[in-house]
């Protein structure tokens, strides 16, 4: 993309330069700020543009993305804006902040009287927990005698639009397997006052103060406040807590198996040892309270099935022996009825929920014996 030149940059404003560093236009990098906690860092980077003819180094330093790596896992955040308006003065971890801070300090750019101060925080996890955590504290004063509109803000981390022109080129943030939570709020407080008009505050003088909805972070920051405009004399400060932690697999818990002899009411059929046995023609057994959890959609059996007498059919019906049919089973051979292997039955349609169901032989002698069963997902 096209480089932006400096009398460009001059002529912007406030509201053009958000848009321009929303925008993906090409800056150069002139200085990283790094911070570190346990098994993270947080590395702050400094961008300017590099079209300046004959200008060894940009006049203006804007910040760029923040990098917060964590066991290794690098996690791109955006900063709130319009703290990303700043133009950078100065920035530096420890000194006069804590040995896990980075600070930075500029006015908002083409407001010189508009001060930005910010500091972030990192706070990791013990190596290999993949936690940790990283803050924001953005206070933006307007020393000067008028209003400043500063167009919308947004929070910390918040998610780029491939679509929108205004993201073109920014990189959109991997967070696969990982829990990203927090919040922002962000307040108003402060303004000018005239000599009369401070003569009738009380002591000590309370400022006004404007509080903005906030906002739960989850997966990306939603914060956004449409318009703010900081009057003479007051201050805006956003706050944001980014936690970020290893997303825990999903751990399915095993289908229990139903055993055979475990019925609660029969017809025709008998229990041989710890298996259903004596399954003829009409036969029937009926369990009660069978969970099929959220969608089963197979019938597996552990089942015995002499040559001889393959092929017959086992219904699974629910409710009573008659009921409706939501599949069967062809008992294949195993071998022997001593011999148990596991066949499967696509179901009809998925079933969920908890119901009674029937297992009813058809067929002629010896369906088969059932040693267990139970109801799965596809």
């Amino acid at each position: 993309m096209k480089p932006l030149s400096w009398s460009r940059l001059c002529s912007l404003g406030l509201s053009g330069i958000v848009a321009v560093l929303m925008s993906g236009y090409s800056f150069a990098q002139s200085q990283t700020v790094d911070s570190a906690d346990k098994n993270s860092t947080l590395r702050y980077n400094i961008r300017s543009p590099f079209d300046l003819p004959g200008v060894a180094s940009s006049p203006i330093a804007f910040p760029g993305v923040l990098e917060w790596t964590v066991d290794g896992r690098r996690v791109v955040v955006y900063p709130s804006i319009p703290g990303n308006s700043v133009d950078v003065g100065h920035s530096h971890p420890g000194l006069h902040v804590g040995p896990n801070q980075i600070h930075v300090q500029g006015p908002l750019f083409g407001y010189a009287d508009v001060n930005v101060g910010i500091v972030y925080s990192v706070s990791g996890g013990e190596p290999g927990t993949g936690s940790s955590r990283i803050t924001e504290k953005v206070d933006i004063r307007n020393k000067s005698s008028q209003p400043v509109n500063l167009g919308s803000i947004n929070g910390l981390g918040w998610l780029p639009n491939p679509t929108d022109p205004h993201n073109a080129g920014l990189e959109v943030p991997d967070i696969s397997g990982l829990t990203l939570t927090g919040a922002t709020i962000a307040f108003t407080q402060g303004k000018g006052l005239d000599t009369a008009a401070a003569s009738l505050l009380t002591d000590p003088p309370f400022a006004p103060l404007t509080i903005y909805p906030a906002a739960a972070i989850s997966g990306f920051n939603s914060f956004r406040v449409p318009a703010v405009v900081l009057e003479s004399g007051a201050t805006l400060t956003i706050l944001t807590e980014l936690n970020v932690s290893k997303t825990p697999p999903i751990v399915v818990p095993p289908i229990e198996f139903i055993e055979g002899e475990s019925f609660s009411s029969t017809r025709g059929a008998t229990i041989e040892g710890a298996y259903l046995a004596s399954l003829d023609n009409g036969d029937w057994v009926a369990y009660d309270q069978v969970n099929f959890g959220a969608s089963a959609t197979v019938f597996e059996t552990l089942v015995a099935v002499d040559p001889q007498f393959a092929n017959q059919r086992l219904e699974i019906r629910l409710d009573s022996p008659t009921g409706a049919k939501i599949g069967e089973m062809v008992m294949q051979s195993t071998g022997s009825f001593s011999t148990f292997q596991t066949q499967r039955a696509t179901l009809t349609q998925p079933i969920a929920g908890v119901h009674k169901v029937y297992l009813v032989a058809v067929g002629t002698y010896g369906v088969g014996n059932i040693d267990r069963f139970r109801f799965i997902p596809g």
